[in-house]
């Protein structure tokens, strides 16, 4: 890639300079405003106006680029600058809410919900009975 422009731009020249010599032809190029009393009347070789032409449209496209890209550039300030006071809020509500960051998973006594007492010396466990009566209900159907 590194060398592949200036690659383009030497045979670009040599077009250019075969060009030229192809086509000496003078051509006249006239235009006129008659509501304003203003006209231009010019006669240059055809090579001349071509590149004229492209040279015109390149400061164009370069110009339109430059507002475009500084309204972007413009844009991008303004998020930035949102991003910041969006990340100041967060910031404040994790102090305030006092909020663990993330892969912290130390947890103390205080923060683990108590259970609730039973007489049931094993809590969560199914009773024989129980499970007895679960398969048979479940037989059943």
């Amino acid at each position: 890639m590194r060398y592949l422009w200036p690659v383009l731009i030497v045979l670009f020249v040599l077009f250019s300079i075969d060009f030229a010599t192809q086509n000496p032809e003078v051509v006249v190029v006239k235009y006129s405003l008659d509501w304003l009393n203003y006209g231009i009347r010019s006669e240059r070789p055809l090579f001349v106006t071509l590149y004229l032409t492209l040279a015109l449209g390149i400061l164009f496209s370069v110009l339109y680029f430059l507002v475009y890209h500084t309204k972007l550039l413009a844009q991008m300030r303004k998020l930035r600058g949102e991003i910041k006071k969006l990340q100041k809020q967060l910031e404040e509500e994790k102090e305030k809410n006092k909020i663990p960051e993330p892969g912290s998973t130390s947890l103390t006594a205080s923060d683990t919900p108590s259970l609730p007492e039973t007489s049931d010396p094993t809590p969560g466990l199914i009773d024989q009975r129980e499970k007895d009566e679960f398969e048979s209900t479940d037989k059943k159907i």
